[in-house]
């Protein structure tokens, strides 16, 4: 290895210390702040996020868009919400994905991916499941049909 590459190396190495660090210290003053916060506050806090958040899942949008329109936050957000994972979850959008696959499953009866995408293990059954309950050798996972009959059983 050449010294200019060694040089640039170890530069990039003590950049990404240094970034290292800053996010460590960032995330031990958040956890201090919310030591701080009364539970009502964190509560209504999250809420609040969620329903923006999820608002975003449905109808799309950047990351920006979710952290300055949405979310109401200034350019200072950008790089806390991104290391705290906002940018990925925004990427990770994709609310119609499962129904998406919830209909293939249905529309072709493929009786090994219910469990996979939360549908009722009655054979021949593709309603969403919504109710558990223990039997011998293990746990059923039923629609309320299901589990309306085997409740009506005992």
């Amino acid at each position: 290895m050449t010294e200019e590459k060694k040089s640039i190396k170890d530069a990039l190495e003590e950049l990404s210390n240094i970034l290292n660090q800053a996010q460590e210290e960032n995330e031990k003053y958040l956890a201090e702040i919310l030591e701080q916060t009364p539970y009502e506050t964190k509560l209504a806090v999250t809420a609040w996020a969620i329903k923006h958040i999820l608002a975003h899942a449905r109808e799309g949008g950047s990351y920006r868009y979710l952290i300055y329109d949405r979310l109401g936050f200034d350019a200072d957000a950008y790089g806390v919400l991104q290391t705290a994972g906002a940018l990925e979850i925004s990427n990770e959008f994709d609310i119609e994905r499962m129904d998406n696959i919830k209909e293939h499953v249905r529309e072709h009866k493929i009786e090994s991916m219910k469990s996979l995408v939360g549908f009722c293990d009655e054979p021949g059954c593709f309603d969403t499941a919504g109710s558990g309950f223990p039997v011998e050798g293990g746990y059923r996972w039923t629609c309320y049909k299901h589990w309306n009959e085997h409740k009506n059983k005992g």
